[in-house]
């Protein structure tokens, strides 16, 4: 291995490890991520069925269960799971790009390029964002099986897993088809293979008025909410990750008029694998806007929606790249914009961790006075705060399933003690 493939392979270990280390000592549950673990704790196994709002999270469902079955409500536990998730995606891109340009030094570029930017924290940091890393896994293993033209039993298989893990891969089977150009007897496979994730989705997931999806109005949502999300939260947000829009957009402004001077010079690489993921991760983008455009470009900003698209465009980037012939400066070239947009995402992520940790810090802290009172307190069953949930219904006897814990519940005239009183106990 060369000095320059050790340096990026380096680079990109250090990376993962400072984001491991900081989510360690910063990150906990918070969100949907306390509900979660209610869910799979208290109504288990009739979670497995349950859908996240739009969404058919079957395997999602199984790992978090396995993950709380392990670790209890131990964050470390977790965060290490989405982290070799996370590392899997990223050896799997890699392996992707190196068998479609046969260059290591791009495979493990793309490596460091996608290790940390902008549109990693809610996929990595949340575990709820496993859902998100398991359908990027599977559409990678899926792309893969593709890649070496191993077709049959698994890739069938393998293109409904996304489905199962996340909405992101209701039509990964149909995209298979349009963007990759599979056809023949293995096309009719993977449209059977969409037959059959549709038809869970249809058991599982409350019907909605498909004819609302080809009104006018909708239409013009769903391409909004792609172009921005594309734009602004995919290319934009990787290449100027700080939150000005305006500069954003001159950026991307100058990136079009560049892609255009320069179309002569890559013009005929781009044709094949670099183009196909380019449609699928507009196509990805298209699936998001069937449930989430009518919430406004607010939802396309997100970046957990951004995570398999940002894949796929950095795949289809460093393709191009690789077969470009500019000179002997190139290599050079690319291994300083990957430094340039690790470093740019490691800046941001410095500037925006305590609004990131802050409500996370504070269910922590819950969590642990929950705990230590517990061993020696009746507990008066109050609402849970609304940094945990807002909904004035749930309380604080919902959390004894998750935490393992049995505590005696009263009110505070029988002597039972509040949580957020316990620094006067």
């Amino acid at each position: 291995m060369t000095s320059k493939k050790k340096l990026i392979l380096t680079l990109t270990i250090l990376l993962l490890l400072f984001i491991y280390v900081s989510g360690l000592s910063k990150m906990y549950f918070h969100q949907d991520d306390v509900d979660f673990l209610v869910a799979i704790s208290a109504d288990w196994p009739k979670t497995i069925f349950v859908p996240v709002n739009e969404h058919v999270v079957v395997l999602f469902w199984l790992l978090y269960r396995l993950e709380w079955w392990f670790f209890g409500t131990g964050f470390g536990g977790f965060l290490t799971v989405s982290l070799l998730l996370h590392g899997l995606n990223l050896f799997l891109a890699g392996r992707l790009v190196y068998e479609q340009t046969k260059s290591r030094y791009y495979g493990l570029l793309t490596g460091l390029v996608l290790a940390v930017n902008n549109n990693w924290n809610e996929s990595v940091w949340w575990s709820t964002g496993q859902m998100w890393l398991l359908a990027t896994l599977f559409c990678l293993i899926s792309l893969l099986l593709l890649s070496r033209r191993r077709f049959g039993f698994f890739l069938l298989i393998a293109a409904i897993l996304p489905g199962l893990s996340w909405g992101v891969g209701l039509f990964w089977p149909l995209i298979l088809v349009a963007a990759f150009g599979v056809t023949g007897r293995f096309g009719l496979g993977l449209l059977a293979s969409q037959g059959v994730l549709l038809l869970i989705y249809r058991l599982i997931v409350p019907a909605k008025a498909v004819a609302a999806f080809f009104e006018v109005g909708r239409l013009i949502q769903m391409g909004v909410f792609v172009v921005v999300g594309l734009g602004n939260t995919v290319v934009g947000r990787l290449i100027f990750p700080w939150e000005n829009k305006p500069v954003r957009f001159l950026i991307l402004v100058g990136l079009l008029f560049f892609i255009l001077k320069t179309f002569r010079v890559w013009r005929g690489k781009v044709a094949g694998w670099p183009l196909s993921l380019i449609l699928a991760s507009a196509l990805i983008y298209l699936t998001y806007s069937l449930g989430r455009a009518s919430f406004g470009i607010g939802q396309a900003m997100a970046t957990r929606y951004a995570y398999l698209p940002t894949f796929f465009l950095v795949m289809a980037v460093i393709m191009v790249w690789s077969k470009v012939t500019v000179g002997k400066w190139k290599d050079i070239a690319a291994l300083a914009a990957a430094v340039y947009l690790s470093l740019a995402g490691l800046v941001v992520f410095n500037w925006r961790v305590v609004e990131w940790t802050k409500r996370p810090q504070m269910v922590k802290w819950y969590f642990d006075s929950i705990k230590r009172l517990a061993q020696d307190h009746c507990l008066v069953d109050e609402p849970l705060p609304k940094f945990i949930n807002p909904d004035p219904t749930r309380r604080l006897s919902d959390l004894k399933a998750p935490l393992r814990l049995d505590w005696q519940s009263g009110t505070a005239a029988q002597g039972c003690v509040s949580v957020f009183a316990q620094k006067e106990l």
